[in-house]
């Protein structure tokens, strides 16, 4: 009974680590013309090439030890006044471990901050439409689409053009991945032993982190071969 009880506990609390201040340790990033038809497709990028630093093609990096310690404590640091337990249990976790169950299928590199905002912005659309199995809808030509989609953007950031701001970046959202993955699960697996209520605040939760954060309505989006695309309906 008592594991149960944590788990209503932890779940009772998730919504907090998507509030304004848990977000405030990551670099912004406006995402709001991941949709626009001016930027690359996968077809045009040559992803071996890296002759320009902010190119599409670029942004992967070698991550350090001490990078991934500063992101957790970064994170620690901001979540802890609201969350505790979430705080204690960030510190003791490894958030690279399953980082690659979670993109299984999809192409996606590790160490490259495109590919793993473009990671972040696919697990979004997993939970607003409850993908919980994202087989049929998730592939690796979907999953380049979107990855080139956030390239486009990324190329144009004025804090990433170095490798060292490609990692900072890759590292938080990779973190941010795990996070957000581990408390779907946790709020999935209470709405089914309780049928609590709690999946559509979360969903809505998530949903409102994309648009205040990020400027993106994944609500209002589809997952095509071109990546994602504004929803006709």
């Amino acid at each position: 009974m008592k594991p149960l009880l944590n788990m209503l506990l932890i779940a009772a609390s998730l919504l907090a680590a998507l509030s304004a201040r848990a977000q405030e340790w990551m670099m912004a990033l406006d995402m709001s013309t991941i949709t626009d038809r001016s930027i690359p497709s996968t077809k045009n990028i040559n992803r071996s090439a890296q002759s320009s630093p902010a190119s599409p093609a670029s942004f992967s990096y070698t991550p350090t030890p001490a990078l991934k310690q500063q992101v957790v404590v970064n994170y620690v640091k901001h979540i802890k006044p609201q969350n505790p337990l979430l705080a204690k249990d960030i510190l003791g976790a490894d958030y690279n471990k399953g980082y690659g169950l979670l993109n299984k299928g999809t192409g996606l590199q590790e160490n490259n901050a495109a590919d793993v905002v473009a990671s972040f912005m696919l697990l979004g659309y997993r939970i607003i439409n409850d993908l919980w199995d994202p087989s049929g809808v998730i592939n690796v030509s979907r999953s380049r689409a979107v990855r080139a989609q956030v390239a486009g953007v990324l190329a144009h950031h004025p804090k990433m053009t170095t490798p060292a701001g490609w990692a900072q970046v890759g590292e938080q959202f990779k973190l941010q991945n795990m996070l957000i993955l581990d408390e779907w699960g946790k709020v999935g697996t209470v709405e089914k032993l309780f049928q609590s209520g709690r999946l559509i605040p979360y969903q809505k939760a998530v949903a409102t982190l994309f648009k205040n954060r990020y400027g993106l309505d994944i609500t209002q989006l589809k997952l095509t071969d071109q990546g994602f695309v504004k929803n006709e309906r």
